[in-house]
């Protein structure tokens, strides 16, 4: 056999090779996402995100003594150490303990984050000598601040503890859903290069993301659920099932907790509900029948046609009735939310681009949903305090969807905009009359 000849056969003997394996490991990840549900309950999925918090994103919180002052270090491995300094004693100081994720601490460098443009403009319009011990550290949840918070407070009690989380609930144990789904769609195998390289020119949206292997995997995904292999719909109903258990059990659980450590002390508390960009990552939940999938898009193209024909008010109505079919639509929620964005009626923007993100339960998107700004927003009673920051920012005519130009990314805040975030904040504390605690 001559050489080319050869070349020719081996070469085609590896290409059969390679679609063999990669037919053979997509049929098997598609049978064991077919037996989902099953693992879930064999790996006990509330016992994995409990680990997940504790083992994941849980930071050492160290406190020494010497002389006049005490040394927190705060412990994050893939941080490292970050210390800070309070003094034992100062009766003439009005002190804020304040705790969060990376948004209290960044931007660094020439910008300032809200923090610090708070702690200035309470300095500036009153005589306070006042002081915000900023406690934040990337990556960090509810859990950590709730550990940390109590270890502080054994040493140390402030008069007013503000917190600002919520993403980092959501986002860092989100990842649980993904670690316990079979590596076939959420691993590097020989799928991986393949759809890496096609998903972009398939989306070109995905090209632009950070982290667009998680759109990989949910295209493989939706592909294994149109031809029958699997049933998306009951995954993207165990989905939302785990965001509720993290909403419930874990978000909601610490929020009252850290109450209840402030108020054996009698300490001011005041919870700041998160922003984030309003538009972000979404992914489209299709999870329907063949019949449905049609009616949908027949409605769908309907619509954009007379969205062509600037009928906005007809192609609202029969977006509506896209939704009727899949209300899990997140791209259709956006898509309303352009059209009463470009009628600048940014109210009902907002609505759909937030229920919008809402639905999107498989994109790698780090913000908070909705509801756990809802949950932060009941707490309400004596000596416990929430500051609407994200709907002071949405009224304002100047910041109507807390876009692009206002973020550095989907949650941290540009360094030119901090400050209008400590004005917020400022305000919110002056309503309440706690402004007047500081003199």
């Amino acid at each position: 056999m001559d050489k080319p000849r050869f070349l020719a056969k081996l070469f085609s003997i590896l290409l059969w090779l390679i679609i063999f394996l990669t037919v053979f490991q997509f049929l098997i990840g598609a049978r064991n996402i077919a037996n989902y549900e099953k693992q879930v309950l064999e790996q006990n999925i509330i016992h994995e995100i409990d680990n997940r918090i504790e083992r994941g994103i849980d930071v050492f919180t160290e406190i020494k003594e010497k002389e006049e002052h005490y040394y927190v270090s705060m412990i994050k491995d893939e941080i490292g150490k970050v210390e800070y300094e309070i003094p034992k004693e100062n009766d003439r100081e009005f002190s804020v303990f304040l705790f969060g994720g990376s948004s209290v601490v960044f931007p660094v460098g020439e910008h300032m984050n809200f923090p610090e443009h708070l702690e200035e403009k309470v300095k500036n319009r009153t005589e306070a000598n006042f002081s915000i011990y900023n406690f934040g550290m990337p990556g960090v949840s509810t859990s950590t601040i709730l550990n940390s918070l109590e270890r502080i407070l054994e040493v140390k009690e402030p008069d007013m503890v503000v917190i600002y989380t919520g993403h980092n609930d959501y986002f860092l144990t989100h990842h649980m859903f993904t670690e316990n789904t079979p590596d076939i769609f959420y691993d590097e195998n020989v799928l991986w290069p393949l759809y890496n390289s096609l998903g972009p020119l398939i989306d070109r949206e995905s090209a632009y993301m950070y982290d667009s292997k998680r759109i990989t995997e949910y295209r493989m995904m939706t592909l294994a659920h149109s031809i029958g292999l699997v049933d998306g719909k009951r995954i993207f109903d165990l989905k939302k099932k785990t965001d509720k258990i993290i909403e419930e059990e874990y978000f909601e659980e610490n929020i009252k907790d850290i109450q209840s450590l402030t108020e054996e002390r009698s300490i001011d508390l005041v919870f700041l509900t998160t922003i984030s960009r309003i538009r972000g990552v979404r992914t489209e939940e299709m999870f329907l029948s063949k019949d449905e999938m049609a009616e949908f898009h027949d409605f769908v193209d309907r619509a954009e046609s007379y969205l062509e024909q600037e009928e906005f008010d007809r192609s609202l109505e029969i977006f509506g009735k896209a939704l009727d079919i899949n209300d899990n639509s997140s791209k259709i929620y956006e898509r309303i939310g352009e059209i009463y964005e470009g009628r600048e009626e940014y109210m009902k923007a907002q609505e759909n681009f937030i229920k919008s993100k809402d639905r999107n339960v498989f994109g790698q998107d780090p913000r908070a949903p909705s509801y756990f700004n809802e949950i932060l927003r009941n707490v309400e009673k004596e000596k416990v305090y929430t500051v609407d920051v994200r709907k002071k920012l949405l009224e304002d005519e100047d910041y109507p969807l807390m876009d692009n130009d206002f973020f550095d990314s989907e949650i941290h805040i540009g360094g030119d905009n901090t400050g209008q975030v400590a004005e917020k904040i400022f305000l919110g504390l002056e309503k309440r009359g706690l402004i007047d605690d500081f003199e």
